[in-house]
């Protein structure tokens, strides 16, 4: 079945991760450190220094192979007897020597080798005993039976996710498009309803192997735990699990307060764009009036402020955000934000749109562009001329030009007309009385002409 390759896949990734971590548990000391550990089924029993011509490392390790072979000797009482000499007490159990405790060892390790006589013994009875415990008929087939039961427990466990993924898929394919919400970015269309379905049926479908490898990564876990050959790999593994967990929730304890204030500052900003946008919203409305504040001044001013809000709660906020002071987060400030004639045609935008030289709709000259104004921004305005070409300039083109608006005068003297010229030009055998009667005629005929 599928499943069971991507479990077999999975344990061997999880051996050949975990594997030089387990065995490196066994500590290597160098040979200039003075003691080393005594170590039996991997746990550290007691350390010993250096003795005559071995070495701390060459001791510890003879000491663990005569407890290990004191160990497989079942019909060996476990009993550690004492036999002080002038300089030394060497602990045997039974007939068989484990190890010499000298008066150097009590000198280097800080303790009397009394005091290090029974903290011995008392470490070799109990690892004696959890040895043989470990290695017990009784012991292994309580482990087997475990094993048993946590296999079938998986199995079901497993088996019952599939079913309700399963289920809730089979649900969602059952529903209609229209339930499934658009994903836009401004006008484009990043998932459609469709897409969106397919991609949650999906993840749902995915998510009882996820679930499945979880419960499988724990399972192994508890049968490694239940025989002493691989206790080792099972605790490995729930020390990785606790020591992540543990690390992950110090962390968010820790970045806990820097949350608040980002929560809080975010809360802040929402509530006063939301006030902006309503202050905004009654202006354009007409429901509310400043004196002195134009019509098409408000747009642009609430985007201005709001653009102003943001800017400072980015400042607020990024000071507490993950890893702010890594080289990496820092090095973001090197971009900057345009070039320094983009800077200024920004700048330059705001002026024209509060100096109100002209507005989108009216008929102006700037230098050798005359039409009709298409669109003003910060960095540009767009002119489309009487031959239907739509003309870009520079705003700081635009400011340091004569600007003529041919509107203006309807807008702010509608009592005062606006004068026309133009010239022509005729050739010497073209009558003057008929050119004026034309150029009569055709001012006439163009509306809003005064008489």
């Amino acid at each position: 079945m599928r499943w069971w390759r991507v479990g077999v896949c999975f344990i061997l990734a999880l051996f050949i991760a975990i594997t030089p971590v387990t065995w490196a548990q066994t500590p290597t000391p160098t040979v200039a450190e003075e003691t080393a550990p005594v170590i039996l089924d991997g746990q550290e029993l007691f350390r010993v220094p250096a003795a005559n011509v071995f070495s701390a490392q060459e001791r510890a390790k003879a000491i663990a192979n005569r407890l290990e072979q004191v160990g497989q000797i079942e019909s060996l009482p476990i009993q550690v007897t004492q036999h002080d000499k002038r300089n030394s007490t060497l602990l045997k159990v039974g007939d068989r020597a484990i190890l010499s405790i000298s008066e150097d060892d009590a000198q280097i390790l800080g303790e009397s080798r009394q005091v290090l006589v029974q903290q011995y013994s008392a470490a070799i009875t109990k690892a004696l005993k959890d040895y043989r415990r470990s290695r017990s008929p009784q012991k292994i087939l309580r482990g087997i039976l475990y094993t048993l039961l946590a296999t079938i427990a998986w199995v079901i466990f497993y088996r019952l996710m599939k079913f309700l993924f399963g289920h809730s898929a089979r649900y969602l394919e059952a529903k209609g498009e229209r339930q499934f919400p658009y994903l836009r970015l401004f006008n484009f269309d990043l998932l459609t309803p469709a897409k969106v379905k397919g991609f949650v049926i999906k993840t749902v479908q995915r998510t009882h192997l996820i679930v499945g490898l979880i419960g499988l990564y724990f399972y192994l876990a508890f049968v490694f735990q239940q025989f002493v050959w691989t206790e080792r790999f099972g605790n490995q593994l729930v020390s990785y699990t606790l020591e992540t967990l543990g690390s992950v929730w110090k962390a968010f304890i820790d970045y806990l307060p820097n949350l608040i204030n980002i929560a809080i500052t975010a809360v802040i900003v929402y509530y006063v764009l939301a006030f902006l946008r309503f202050i905004a919203n009654r202006m354009e409305a007409g429901e509310l009036k400043i004196p002195g504040f134009y019509q098409d001044w408000i747009r642009p001013t609430y985007r201005l402020v709001a653009t102003l809000v943001l800017a400072l709660a980015f400042m607020i906020i990024v000071p507490f955000l993950p890893g702010f002071q890594s080289p990496a987060f820092q090095g973001v400030s090197i971009f900057s934000l345009g070039s320094t004639e983009t800077v200024s045609n920004a700048v330059i935008g705001i002026i024209l749109i509060y100096g109100r030289a002209f507005q989108v709709g009216d008929v102006v000259n700037i230098r050798d562009v005359k039409g009709r104004i298409e669109e003003k921004t910060l960095l540009i305005t767009r002119i489309r001329t009487p031959r239907n070409e739509l003309v870009t300039l520079p705003n700081s083109i635009v400011l340091n030009s004569v600007i003529t608006n041919l509107s203006a005068t309807k807008q702010i003297l509608p009592e005062q007309p606006l004068f026309l010229n133009t010239t022509v030009t005729l050739g010497y055998d073209t009558p003057w009385e008929k050119v004026y009667r034309a150029l009569i005629a055709a001012a006439l005929r163009t509306k809003g002409i005064l008489s």
